[in-house]
């Protein structure tokens, strides 16, 4: 931890970055210092838009990426060559523009003793922010519902826990799975509501970091991450639901873009997500699993057509979608062409395993409640009638 010791020790023109991430930096301290100028300032994250001014230390937190850019500046206003910079700060790095320096950090290992602690402070004092008012919404429209579950998972974003059980290196705290299931617990007990960009935090981000390039990593994670992008997933077709494999929808390569052509259902978020991990057939019409693909598409484009299905609750998170010679993104496939099967056997494993521990927590929890509620009330034996008094 990085408290007022260590901030004390630090120059008057240092700068942090990256301090969101929980269990780093103690908050308080950091915004003391700040306020009473003892060090120059301190982003949340590395990649904040607004230039940093001259410093002479640049404090980053442990395990970042950091790629230069132009809002890194050196004392003569000149852009920081990116042979300064290291590309991973694995233990914590104090950059200036001219050299790098390697330096012990206190200990930052994931504790989960503290964890749950921690994060049933955080949410008590975070939730109203998130819900919008002082308590939780009884039953807000659904426009309003995924605008609080994106405030959350941008609030968790910005507290380092948007994806505990990452790796470090893309991102996450490296920590025990369990720590998703007591985040799961509190947050449900607490009234916080569920992830929003769940398709890509669960199933779409164990794709790219098992199958996907170094390009595609460091392109798609931090923004599934901070719900800056949100993905669906383009798998069931109307006929071809549990028989995957024998998908129709067809990728052609054209002018070196692949093109899609076909129907997806039952897409989730589709018609709020900006990417689309889908698999099209690139193979013979009888290749079954050996002819399949994986692909990136761009939701936000003239080829792709998005109808939502109503369902019996109102709610139109589930929708159809059509593909009409659509583009795919620059660098498309994820993994190797005509082999997306393996890739599409290991989502679908996390999809039924770690993407639903959220759900299963919550449902649990609520079944739970409803039979505490119950036990409230007298039982009344089955077909016995109430006798009316006048």
């Amino acid at each position: 931890m990085i408290g007022a010791a260590e901030l004390a020790d630090m120059k008057a023109d240092a700068w942090l970055l990256n301090v969101s991430r929980g269990g780093i930096v103690d908050q308080p301290a950091l915004a003391a210092a700040v306020g009473a100028r003892r060090i120059g300032g301190a982003y949340l994250d590395v990649t904040d838009p607004e230039p940093l001014p001259a410093h002479s230390e640049l404090w980053v937190m442990p395990n970042v990426i950091i790629t230069p850019h132009s809002s890194w500046l050196s004392p003569d206003s000149g852009s920081v060559p990116p042979s300064c910079l290291p590309t991973t700060c694995a233990a914590g790095a104090r950059v200036n523009p001219c050299e790098t320096w390697w330096i012990p950090m206190p200990d930052t290992e994931f504790s989960v003793d503290t964890f749950r602690q921690e994060l049933r402070a955080w949410l008590g004092r975070e939730l109203p922010a998130i819900w919008g008012s002082p308590t939780r919404p009884v039953r807000p429209g659904e426009d309003d519902d995924m605008a609080m579950r994106r405030r959350f998972d941008r609030a968790l974003y910005a507290a380092g826990w948007a994806g505990l059980s990452w790796p470090a290196a893309y991102g996450g705290r490296d920590a025990p799975i369990d720590c998703e299931r007591i985040l799961a617990e509190e947050a449900t007990e607490a009234g916080a509501p569920e992830r929003f960009n769940r398709v890509g935090l669960g199933i779409v981000a164990p794709a790219i970091i098992g199958f996907g390039s170094a390009a595609h990593k460091d392109r798609y994670l931090r923004p599934i991450l901070n719900s800056d992008e949100i993905w669906c997933q383009g798998f069931s077709e109307p006929n071809a639901g549990s028989d995957l494999a024998s998908l129709s929808t067809r990728a052609t390569l054209v002018d070196g873009r692949w093109r899609i052509t076909g129907q997806k259902v039952w897409t989730t978020l589709s018609a709020v997500a900006d990417f689309c991990l889908l698999l099209a057939r690139t193979g013979e019409p009888g290749s079954a699993h050996r002819g399949i693909t994986a692909f990136i598409v761009p939701m936000h484009q003239p080829g792709v057509t998005v109808r939502p299905i109503r369902q019996i609750n109102d709610s139109t998170e589930f929708s159809e979608v059509f593909f009409d010679n659509a583009e795919t993104a620059s660098d498309p496939v994820i993994g190797v062409v005509d082999r997306g099967w393996q890739l599409a056997m290991s989502v679908l494993a996390y999809e039924r395993s770690t993407n639903l521990l959220n759900r299963q927590v919550r449902l649990d929890m609520t079944l739970r409640a409803l039979r505490r509620a119950a036990g409230r009330y007298p039982r009344q034996r089955a077909g016995t009638a109430h006798r009316r008094t006048r």
